[in-house]
C-alpha cells in the first residue's frame, strides 16, 4: 500500500521556535511579519521567538528589542545566556545600561534610520497648530465658515520655535523650520552653553524636544520651564515621553497658559485610555509613530539584524 502524501503545512506567519541553535528573541515590536529577521538569522542556525515581554525571553542568546518593554537589572540578571540586546531604534532609556555592562551584555542601537520621518512629524505638528488646522476642521464640521473661529493666525516669520537638542533629528527639524520662515532658537547642552535652556524657552511660541531621556533630562519641561514659554505656546514632543511632566502640562493647558500640545510619545506607553491627555480639543496625539515610514521600518530592521548577525558570528 502506497503511503499517503500530505501537503506541507502553510508557512507560519511568525518564525517558529525550533530546538536547535542560539535563541534570538524579537520582543515588543509592531511588525506585521518577520521575513527580514528570518532570512538573515535562520541560515546561521538561530531559533527565532517573537514575544511581547522580556519575561518570555529569559533564555535568549540575543534580544532584538522594540521600544516598549523595559529591561531592568532584575530582568537582565535572569538572562544568563544573553550576549547582547539590539534595539530596533535610537533610545536606550528602557535598558539598565549599568546592569548590562556589569553582566557582560552588550547593548546596541540604530541611531540613523528615521531622521527625515521624525523631523517631518515634528514640523507637521507645529504646522497643524500654526495654521490652526484642527480648529479649522472642527469649525467646518460644525457648519462654520470664515475666519472668526480661527483668529489670530500669525505668519511664520512672527513665530519663534525653540528646538531643544541639535543632533541629527533636532538639527534637521531646525533646518526645515527655517526653510518655512520660522524664527528658530536652538539649545543643546552638549554643544554650546548659550543659549541656555531657559533662554531658549523664554518667550517661545513653540518648543519641540529632540534629546534622549536620561536622569538629567527627566521632566525637562516641568511647571517652571513651561511657564517661561510665551502665553498661548504649544509643546511638541516626538522624542521620549518622560521629557515632559505630563501633570504640569495638563495643568498649564487647563489654566489657558498653553494653547496646545502635540505628543507622539508618553510617560506610559501605550497611552492609558483614562489619560487626561485624551479627548482634549487642544491636544494632538499620535501613537509613537513619528519614526515610521515603510523605508524607515525596513532600514531599522535590516541594520538591527545585521548587528545581531555580527554578534552571533563572534
Amino acid at each position: 500500500m502506497q503511503p499517503r502524501s500530505h501537503p506541507s503545512p502553510p508557512r507560519a506567519r511568525h518564525p517558529r521556535d525550533v530546538p536547535t541553535g542560539p535563541l534570538v528573541a524579537v520582543v515588543g515590536t509592531r511588525y506585521r511579519e518577520y521575513e527580514i529577521e528570518e532570512r538573515a538569522l535562520v541560515p546561521l542556525g538561530a531559533r527565532l521567538r517573537v514575544c511581547t515581554d522580556p519575561e518570555q525571553a529569559l533564555d535568549a542568546t540575543l534580544v532584538l528589542a522594540g521600544s516598549t518593554p523595559r529591561y531592568s537589572a532584575d530582568v537582565l540578571e535572569r538572562m544568563p545566556r544573553c550576549r547582547a540586546i539590539v534595539r530596533y531604534g535610537v533610545g536606550l532609556d528602557r535598558i539598565d545600561l549599568e546592569a548590562a555592562a556589569r553582566l557582560g551584555i552588550a547593548v546596541h542601537n540604530v541611531p540613523d534610520f528615521c531622521t527625515e520621518e521624525v523631523s517631518g512629524h515634528a514640523v507637521a505638528m507645529i504646522l497643524a497648530f500654526s495654521r490652526r488646522l484642527l480648529d479649522g476642521a472642527r469649525a467646518l464640521a460644525a457648519g462654520g465658515w470664515g475666519l472668526e473661529r480661527l483668529r489670530p493666525v500669525k505668519a511664520a516669520e512672527d513665530e519663534v520655535v525653540a528646538v531643544i537638542g541639535a543632533g541629527r533629528i533636532g538639527g534637521r527639524t531646525a533646518e526645515k523650520l527655517r526653510a518655512l520662515g520660522y524664527r528658530v532658537v536652538v539649545h543643546d547642552a552638549l554643544l554650546a552653553p548659550h543659549p541656555s535652556l531657559e533662554e531658549a524657552l523664554h518667550g517661545a511660541d513653540y518648543v519641540t524636544l529632540h534629546v534622549p531621556l536620561t536622569s538629567a533630562t527627566y521632566h525637562l519641561l516641568d511647571r517652571r520651564r513651561l511657564s517661561l514659554l510665551a502665553p498661548g505656546a504649544v509643546v511638541v514632543n516626538t522624542s521620549r515621553g518622560g521629557l515632559v511632566d505630563e501633570a504640569a502640562l495638563v495643568a498649564a493647558l487647563d489654566s489657558g497658559r498653553l494653547r496646545g500640545a502635540a505628543l507622539d510619545v508618553f510617560e506610559t506607553e501605550p497611552l492609558p485610555s483614562g489619560s487626561p491627555l485624551t479627548s482634549r480639543p487642544d491636544v494632538l496625539l499620535t501613537p509613537h509613530v513619528a519614526w515610521y515610514s515603510e523605508r524607515a521600518e525596513r532600514t531599522v530592521r535590516e541594520k538591527a539584524v545585521a548587528r545581531a548577525v555580527e554578534v552571533l558570528g563572534r
